[in-house]
């Protein structure tokens, strides 16, 4: 009818309006991805709850402390996933924890905060970037039954912003945080590098009179096939962006923590990436 416009007139502007429309109603799509998402997430994690995972490991460690015997000890042979990987000051906490009342329960739900406060950190930045990340932070929550200490220190590094303090912590209980220090390089923060090294390597100290000789490296070490090339290539992106102080190297570290880690873990490092959208 002449003196009528219609935005579907037309297949482009009704192809328009659809667009339009859906680019308005991305946040609430988005939003409701990330609750099924964290729903399946926390039901896959109780699921497997029952398995012997990391949290019934750490006081094993803080018992065999106790008794002076080596905390790398392997607790039940053929089951890797109760060894103790870490530096012995986490050990040294569990003792004190023992004495509490159901100690187990009390770390589960300090990690079920920690992974809730990185999500919300995440959430909070601007723009579709941080609903982003958040989402790809979901998998904390199914992690929670299990509480491995990764979920602790992802919160750590989220709230101290990937400073060296917390890097230096991180790498005494994840040796992965250290690629961090790339970022350093390409600052030229030699101080901040030297810091977060020191740190992790004071930290580490102790292991020497705890038993770390008997440590064995996980299966997954030496079983996946991809690891050495994919580890050479991330990590080498990121120091050759770091040489030329190119202000992407960040996101570089980003990618290449969840790529070169031979295990299934890594999808919470996103934080790393998160690093340079929250500094001020």
């Amino acid at each position: 009818m002449p003196g009528c416009s219609w935005p579907w007139r037309s297949p482009a502007g009704y192809v328009g309006m659809i667009v339009n429309v859906l680019l308005q109603a991305s946040r609430w799509i988005a939003s409701i991805v990330a609750i099924l998402a964290a729903l399946i997430f926390i039901g896959l994690g109780i699921q497997n709850a029952g398995r012997p995972e990391d949290v019934y490991g750490y006081p094993m460690a803080a018992e065999r402390l106790v008794h002076g015997e080596s905390i790398y000890a392997d607790p039940r042979p053929q089951d890797d996933r109760l060894t103790y990987r870490h530096a012995p000051w986490l050990a040294w906490l569990w003792v004190g924890l023992n004495r509490l009342p159901a100690p187990v329960l009390l770390w589960q739900l300090a990690s079920l905060a920690a992974a809730v406060f990185v999500i919300v950190s995440l959430a909070r930045l601007r723009g579709h970037a941080g609903l982003l990340l958040a989402a790809l932070a979901l998998p904390l929550l199914g992690a929670v039954p299990h509480a491995n200490v990764g979920i602790l220190m992802t919160a750590l590094l989220v709230w101290r912003r990937a400073d060296p303090w917390s890097v230096g912590i991180a790498a005494s209980l994840k040796i992965y945080p250290l690629l961090l220090c790339v970022g350093y390089i390409a600052e030229r923060r030699w101080r901040d590098l030297a810091t977060a090294v020191g740190l992790a390597g004071l930290l580490w100290l102790p292991a020497l009179w705890s038993g770390i000789g008997d440590w064995v490296p996980p299966p997954g070490l030496q079983s996946h096939p991809l690891f050495p090339v994919a580890a050479a290539v991330t990590v080498g992106i990121s120091l050759l962006l770091a040489l030329r102080r190119s202000r992407w190297t960040w996101l570089a570290v980003g990618a290449a923590l969840p790529v070169s880690i031979p295990h299934y873990v890594g999808i919470e490092y996103i934080w790393a990436a998160a690093r340079r959208l929250t500094r001020h």
